[in-house]
Formats: structure tokens, C-alpha cells, sequence
């Protein structure tokens, strides 16, 4: 399992290190050196870290000849042809040091893994690996979620082996191992699973200890992934309704799972079969249920599993939607509020057929606030609510924690939606939600106080206080504010507000900060905000007013936009050297003056040109 490859590994690596750490890297570019800078930050330094990038294409090789550079600790290898899971095996191969530990690409580890495990295996010669705790985090939102089983497998090597077999999972090959050991274990050839055929190697030879701290964190993997990858690699249709059974196989001819756990491999390979089929083909796994639940198979016992991997499914294939569909549908029958959701959801998104409304109204009765907010919006489409019966019934849904009917209802007052008889509660929740630090909320409050006071519900409110609290999440906000500042003679306030909403791009922002004519403000970059401004609206008013504004500018302003436009910068320059820029640029005759109309074209034809 030697490296074939293509080296930029440093000459005279540091003597005698104790551990070495593998990345497996393959388009990693977005995660890779929050990885690296995880192991950097290792209290314990006795290390050396290898990363082999599988040929990616996506800028990870780049980042890995930085990260050598920056630390004499780190070497990179990019294979000359893609090696899959074998790229973990060749990472093994490489290592000299008595500890091993791979860490995944899109992974990162605590400061203390390294010296936490390392200590664990010199004071327990026996164990063969130390597991820390983990939790995943969902890579969108950053959020914790449930944590994988990192428990000590420990007793006799038969119980070691069957305590695996019942609960093995993805993350006990992350731990720190000891180099023999985890080489005599690797599986020789590719097959899925290869990580759980390594583990029943290593577990055959000894324990594996739990560090009960957190001190990994990894990225949550979507379970369908797991199913594609069984595809790729098997075209032998009992290995892929079985994914685990070539694995299975393996152990077996290596005598690695003893007579009284093989019923623990058949019921493992029984898991994983219902899995795959849940994952690939729906519907088969529907007509199947009551088998898988004779069985007692985990995904039968686990209703809210199976309605987290349909809704999964849904927008995938055709045949995957529908399956998913069905699953759904049972379980809202059965009193799945959030399935009933999901279903209504892809119903009104055309991803299957059925009725929205239906679906939506059976997750209201079984108190979902989402379900009673997209029902009262999908009964009005449909022409069953009256426009005041809709919006009655969405507050009633944001009273009981709809997040949607809460958007909605902010949404609609900034949109000058008159709040009538709904003011008052409308007013207690958009003041629960900006007491929470929502920034919609409090701009919608402070719309509803400058609006109406006391008369709409939200007495004792200063609007100005609410749009500035908004204001840094929310462009829109800003140029609220900064209207009040200007209206209270505060035009310095204003105008940095302003800015703020001109540079998001907020209509009416540039006049808006234009009109101010904040003393030192460069006339220049204030053409620039209208021109771009001008060229965005589509409201034949706001452009005429504009227009107007900007032939209040001179010709030096002119010019300095105009180089600008053509990215040919007039920074530091008179009048006379841009207008001689313009004339060698092609875009002037000379002594003829540049006016904003004149920009105002050079922009549009600019934009249309790069476009």
C-alpha cells in the first residue's frame, strides 16, 4: 500500500514525532483548513501531518502546498490517479510513529484530542485505540446535532467483536490508533463498509477506550450519500440490496467474527438492507414494512427517522418522490404532524401530486403552527378565505409559534399592508420577536409605531430606536432610519445610514444620501451611487428624479466617474488628466464636455457589455 504519486513532502522532516495524522483530502477547498488549523492548534506538538489529495478539482491542492509552507510539521501528496478509500489506506503506509489517526477533510478536532488519546493509550498498554466523544453539526447552520455512540468497546475479544456488530457507526475509525495494529487491520481491496471491516481488526486485537470529553466535531453526512457511494461501487445486485454483505464476506474469510456473533452480522446486514432500500426505493421499503417490523429492524421501531429520510428523498428522482410520498402519507395518518407538513409542502411545490391544502390542514389538527399558517395561505389561493379570515387565522398560527406566519405578517406591514383590527396582537408579537433580537420584527414594529402610535398597538415604541437596532441586519431598515435622523435634524446620522442602505442597493437610498450632501462627501462617489441606481430602478419616477438630481453635478465629478466606470482610476487626479484619460480612452473629443447624461449611457452600455 505504498504511495503512488507525486510528492511535495519536505526533505528533513522533524525527528522522531509520535503521532501522525492523515487527511484523506477530496474537494475539500471550503473545509480543508479549518481541518488543518484544528490540528495546528493541538496542545500536544509531537506530531506530523500528512494530507493526499485524491485529485481534486477544486483549489485543495493549493490550499495544501500553502499549509505546507506554513508549518515544517505538514506535507502534501497528490495521487496521480483517483484511489477512493484506498487514499486512506496509503495515508496508513506512510506513517513511521508509534500513533495514527486519520481526520477527515471536512472535520475538525478540539486542542486537546492529541493529548487527551495519546495519554489514554501510553497509560492503557492493552487498548488498541482511544475514541474521544464527537458531536455532528449540520454544515449549513453550524448547529449541534445528535452525537455518534463513541462508548468503550471493551471485555473479551468475543464481546468486543459482537458489542461492534450491534452498534458500529461511521465515526469509530476517527479515534488515535496504534500504527501495527491499525495496519494489520486495513482491509486489502476497496469494498463499502471497508472502515467496519478495519474496525473488527483492530477490535480483534483489543479494546477500544472512550475519552468522554468532546473533543471532535464532524460534519453530518446526508444518509442518502451513503446509499450512492453502494451504487458506484457495485454492480452485483445482492451487494447493493445488502451494502454491508461484501464486508461481511471479508470478515468471515478472516476469521474475524466468531460462531456466536453470527447472528449479529446476519441482523446488522438485515439493518443496512432496510436502510438502503428506504433510501433507494421507497416504495419497496413501504410494502416491506410490516416484514421489517416483524423483524425489529431499527428504521421499523423509528417512525421519526423514517419521516426525517423521506422527506430527504423528496425532489430527487420521480420514483424516489412518490415512494417518499406514500411514507409520508402513512405517517401523517398515523399522527405525524411534521410528515403531514413535508407532504402539503411538496404538494404545493408540485414535487408530487395530491392536495396541498388536505396535507396541510392535517398537520393544523395535529397542532403544527407551520401546518395552520400554510393552510390558511393555500385555503385563500384556493379561493375558500376571505382576505380578513386569512390574515386572522396566520396570526393565530404566529401566536402559536409559526416562524412563517410571523415572516408574513412583518413582510406585509413593511409592504404597507394596513394592520386594522389586528394592530394590537400584531403589536405583542412583533415585540416578543424584537425583544428576541429579531431584526424583521423590530423593523415592522417601528413601522407599526410610526404609523399609528397608540391607535396601532404599539404605544411607547420610538420608531427611530427600532429602525437602528435593525438597521446593521437589515439595509432596508437603515434607510428608515436614516429618514427619521434627517427629519430630526441629525444629517450626519443620516447620511452614514444611508450609505449603509445605498450600498446594499436599497431604492431610493442614493437620492436619499444625495439630497443630504453630507459635508466632505465626495461628489464623485455620490454620482457613481446614483448613476448605478438609476441604471437598477425599474419605477419610471424614481429614474426621472434621479436624472434630475445628477445634472446638479460638474464635469470634474463627470470624468471621475466615467474613468471609473471604464476601470481606469482617476484617484488623485485633476480635472484636465481625466479629461486627457477620457480622450486617450477614446470615449471623449477633445474640449467637448462630459455631461451626466453622458455617464449615465457610458454605465448602461458598460454593464451591458459585461453582461
Amino acid at each position: 500500500m505504498a504511495f503512488s504519486t507525486t510528492e511535495t513532502e519536505r526533505e528533513g522532516q522533524m525527528a522522531g514525532p509520535r503521532v501522525t495524522i492523515g487527511i484523506p483530502a477530496y474537494n475539500n477547498a471550503r473545509t480543508l483548513e479549518r481541518a488543518i488549523a484544528s490540528v495546528r492548534a493541538q496542545s500536544f506538538e509531537d506530531w506530523r501531518l500528512v494530507i493526499s489529495d485524491d485529485l481534486s478539482s477544486d483549489g485543495t491542492w493549493e490550499i495544501c502546498q500553502r499549509a505546507c509552507a506554513a508549518d515544517p510539521r505538514i506535507s502534501a501528496r497528490r495521487q496521480d490517479r483517483r484511489r477512493v478509500y484506498m487514499n486512506f489506506a496509503d495515508l496508513l503506509a506512510s506513517a513511521t510513529t508509534p500513533y495514527f489517526a486519520w481526520l477527515a477533510g471536512d472535520d475538525l478536532w478540539e486542542p486537546g484530542f492529541l493529548a487527551r488519546t495519546v495519554a489514554a493509550l501510553d497509560e492503557t498498554p492493552a487498548a488498541v485505540s482511544a475514541l474521544p466523544a464527537c458531536v455532528f453539526f449540520d454544515p449549513e447552520t453550524g448547529q449541534d446535532l445528535d452525537p455518534p455512540d463513541t462508548s468503550a468497546i471493551e471485555g473479551s475479544r468475543t464481546e468486543r467483536i459482537r458489542t461492534f456488530l450491534r452498534r458500529p457507526g461511521g465515526t469509530r475509525m476517527y479515534g488515535l490508533f496504534r500504527t501495527g495494529s491499525l495496519r494489520r487491520a486495513f482491509p486489502r481491496r476497496m469494498m463499502n463498509a471497508y472502515d467496519w471491516r478495519m474496525m473488527l481488526g483492530v477490535l480483534a486485537q483489543g479494546p477500544q477506550i472512550a475519552i468522554p470529553e468532546v473533543l471532535m466535531r464532524r460534519e453530518r453526512t446526508p444518509w442518502i450519500a451513503y446509499a450512492e457511494v453502494v451504487d458506484r461501487i457495485y454492480r452485483f445486485p445482492p451487494f447493493r440490496r445488502f451494502p454491508v454483505l461484501d464486508m461481511s464476506l471479508s470478515a468471515l474469510g478472516a476469521g474475524l467474527v466468531p460462531p456466536s456473533a453470527l447472528g449479529d452480522l446476519i441482523r446488522l446486514n438485515l439493518a443496512k438492507h432496510e436502510e438502503y432500500l428506504l433510501l433507494t426505493r421507497p416504495a419497496a421499503y413501504r410494502r416491506r414494512a410490516g416484514l421489517f417490523r416483524w423483524l425489529g429492524l431499527p428504521l421499523s421501531r423509528a417512525p421519526a427517522t423514517r419521516v426525517s429520510v423521506a422527506r430527504g428523498l423528496l425532489g430527487r428522482s420521480a420514483r424516489q418522490s412518490a415512494g417518499a410520498a406514500r411514507i409520508l402519507e402513512d405517517a401523517a395518518a398515523g399522527g405525524n404532524a411534521g410528515a403531514a407538513l413535508a407532504l402539503g409542502r411538496a404538494r404545493a411545490d408540485g414535487i408530487v401530486a395530491g392536495d396541498a391544502l388536505a396535507a396541510f390542514r392535517r398537520a393544523a389538527e395535529l397542532g403544527d403552527a407551520e401546518g395552520a399558517f400554510h393552510a390558511a395561505i393555500a385555503a385563500q389561493s384556493e379561493g375558500q378565505a376571505t382576505a380578513a379570515q386569512t390574515r386572522a387565522q396566520i396570526l393565530r398560527a404566529a401566536e402559536a409559534g409559526s416562524e412563517g406566519a410571523s415572516l408574513h405578517l412583518a413582510q406585509g406591514l413593511l409592504a404597507g399592508v394596513p394592520p386594522g383590527a389586528l394592530a394590537l396582537p400584531l403589536a405583542r408579537l412583533l415585540e416578543e420577536g424584537a425583544r428576541r433580537g429579531d431584526a424583521l420584527s423590530a423593523h415592522a414594529l417601528g413601522r407599526l409605531a410610526e404609523g399609528g402610535g397608540a391607535g396601532a398597538g404599539a404605544s411607547g415604541h420610538d420608531p427611530l430606536i427600532l429602525y437602528e437596532a435593525a438597521a446593521s441586519a437589515r439595509a432596508e431598515a437603515a434607510l428608515d432610519a436614516g429618514r427619521l435622523r434627517r427629519d430630526r435634524g441629525d444629517v450626519a446620522k443620516a447620511a452614514a445610514h444611508f450609505r449603509r442602505a445605498a450600498d446594499a442597493r436599497v431604492p431610493g437610498a442614493a437620492m436619499a444620501l444625495a439630497a443630504c450632501n453630507p459635508q466632505g462627501a465626495d461628489p464623485a462617489e455620490l454620482l457613481m451611487l446614483l448613476v448605478e441606481a438609476q441604471a437598477r430602478t425599474e419605477d419610471h419616477r424614481e429614474r426621472a428624479d434621479i436624472a434630475e438630481r445628477i445634472e446638479t453635478f460638474d464635469e470634474a465629478a463627470c470624468l471621475a466617474v466615467a474613468c471609473r466606470i471604464l476601470h481606469d482610476s482617476a484617484e488623485d487626479e485633476g480635472p484636465g488628466e481625466a479629461k486627457a484619460r477620457m480622450v486617450a480612452l477614446g470615449y471623449l473629443r477633445d474640449r467637448d464636455p462630459l455631461r451626466p447624461a453622458d455617464v449615465s449611457r457610458l454605465y448602461c452600455e458598460r454593464r451591458a457589455s459585461l453582461a
